[in-house]
């Protein structure tokens, strides 16, 4: 699972997909989104979506 399906998959489990989609997550909505990522994940949304950015870099340059 990449890092875009995991991040959806958070977001359907919140609700909150929609809103996401349309830029309005409010900031308490945002610490739920990261709060449930890494329990999910054990993994911070921060350092996967720092990885996903690195991983899709290296691809452009190849």
């Amino acid at each position: 699972m990449n890092f875009r399906e995991k991040l959806k998959t958070v977001l359907q489990s919140l609700n909150l997909l929609d809103r996401a989609k349309a830029n309005q997550l409010s900031n308490e909505e945002w610490k739920q989104l990261v709060d449930s990522y890494q329990k999910k994940y054990q993994s911070t949304l921060q350092d996967d979506l720092a990885a996903d950015q690195a991983a899709h870099n290296n691809t452009e340059r190849n």
